[in-house]
């Protein structure tokens, strides 16, 4: 009698397992990362990484993403937050020179870092920017980055 008793007892935890657990509680509370991540309409060589960038000659460049909306039906954008950082060229360490903050916008294309800490772009300097979005489900995604480089920005005072 006893036997039988276990069995019930692991049906019984078989069956609270499998339908009363939550399912797939992990992948609902984190919306997709950004993909496809451009500035001025260019875009790094990904297999070479952080080596192969994007080289941009604009003061104010303008950036791009994508959602890979095509796998979740009904995903939109509801805010982003993008960040800049510049890589120093001695410690290779990385300082913010732009932080949206959380901008409540649908837009993912022509979008321009406009924080309250924004500094200008230095000529032939190093960056690294990212961005993360917040979906219409309110579950915001992981960081997604890329890089860029700068060649002359602004015309030489002297003149040789």
């Amino acid at each position: 009698m006893k036997k039988q008793d276990a069995g019930c007892a692991w049906v019984a935890l078989l069956v609270a397992i499998l339908f009363v657990a939550p399912q797939g509680e992990a992948s609902s509370t984190v919306a997709p990362a950004p993909i496809n991540l451009r500035v001025e309409h260019l875009a790094p060589n990904k297999e070479a990484g952080e080596l192969a960038v994007a080289g941009i000659d604009v003061l104010e460049p303008r950036f791009y993403w994508q959602l890979p909306s095509e796998e979740i039906r009904g995903h939109k954008q509801e805010a982003y937050r993008l960040v800049i950082e510049k890589r120093d060229t001695v410690s290779s360490k990385y300082s913010s020179i732009c932080d949206s903050g959380l901008v409540n916008s649908d837009r993912s294309a022509h979008v321009r870092c406009s924080g309250e800490d924004k500094k200008d772009l230095e000529s032939s300097s190093y960056y690294k920017w990212r961005v993360m979005i917040w979906d219409n489900q309110g579950r915001k995604s992981a960081w997604a980055e890329s890089y860029f480089v700068t060649g002359l920005l602004r015309p030489s005072a002297e003149v040789n």
